[in-house]
């Protein structure tokens, strides 16, 4: 069996442990599970405001 490696990092929003499967990166922000819970919960959805969108176009390229 392989071993994952597991690092010990302090949560960006409420400041305890959390335990992520990756190398933390200075200044990149750190979630622990019930932080990273609430914000995939609250985010909002995206959606494209732009009046200037044509779907029919956007996957062709124009070349000239």
């Amino acid at each position: 069996m392989s071993q994952r490696n597991v690092y010990e990092a302090k949560c960006t929003i409420c400041n305890q442990i959390a335990i992520v499967p990756f190398k933390p990166t200075p200044g990149k922000p750190v979630y622990c599970k019930t932080c990273f819970a609430k914000r995939l919960t609250n985010q909002p959805i995206r959606t494209n405001t732009s009046n200037n969108f044509e779907p029919k176009q956007a996957w062709a390229r124009r070349r000239k």
